[in-house]
């Protein structure tokens, strides 16, 4: 059970550290201040389209795009999965066994901690657009479990007390042309 929780916590952690930071001691991709931001065409969630993802797909240079993702929160998506193309077709595809789903013809990840379609504001982001490569990922010092067997607690009731500490590092690179922040209009 330790290990699931630390998992998942761990693994929220490096998403919030490595998308939505925004102040010492890193910065994430979604407040980064050279990344560049699409404003939706509707003045409200609701109203976007597909040309929101489109517009905000072709800010990034072809070469690079080829290993870009989108990066949403899982109500979001749900909300784009209605959304059609020009000819009717919707933007999202379903993950099959052989492919990953897609959107807009772009690989997708779901994140819990992205804003949740309910809580998007005016002029606030929602989705990212970005080649994960572009987070580099830094392990500052190794895992360090420490056992406190000696406390008074566990004198008396036998219970035992770790600590747990792993220091990482993340740095956006390149952002400027090469990340994409969607967000809703002023």
């Amino acid at each position: 059970m330790f290990i699931d929780e630390f998992i998942e916590a761990y693994g929220q952690e490096f998403d919030r550290q490595c998308l939505l930071a925004d102040d010492d001691p890193f910065t994430g991709a979604m407040a980064h201040e050279d990344v560049t931001e699409v404003s939706i065409k509707g003045n409200s969630i609701n109203e976007l389209t597909w040309k929101d993802f489109r517009d905000a797909v072709y800010k990034v240079p072809a070469e690079e795009r080829k290993d870009c993702c989108w990066f949403l929160n899982e109500t979001v998506l749900n909300h784009v999965a209605n959304i059609e193309d020009s000819e009717g077709r919707p933007i999202w595809r379903r993950p099959t066994e052989a492919m990953p789903g897609k959107l807009d013809l772009y690989p997708y990840h779901e994140v819990s901690i992205m804003p949740q379609l309910a809580d998007i504001a005016a002029d606030k982001p929602f989705a990212v657009f970005m080649n994960p490569k572009r987070i580099q990922h830094g392990n500052r010092r190794g895992i360090e479990i420490k056992k406190f067997d000696s406390t008074t607690e566990s004198m008396e009731y036998g219970e035992l007390f770790l600590r747990f500490r792993k220091r990482d590092g993340f740095l956006v690179t390149r952002p400027k042309g090469n990340i994409v922040v969607l967000k809703t209009k002023a």
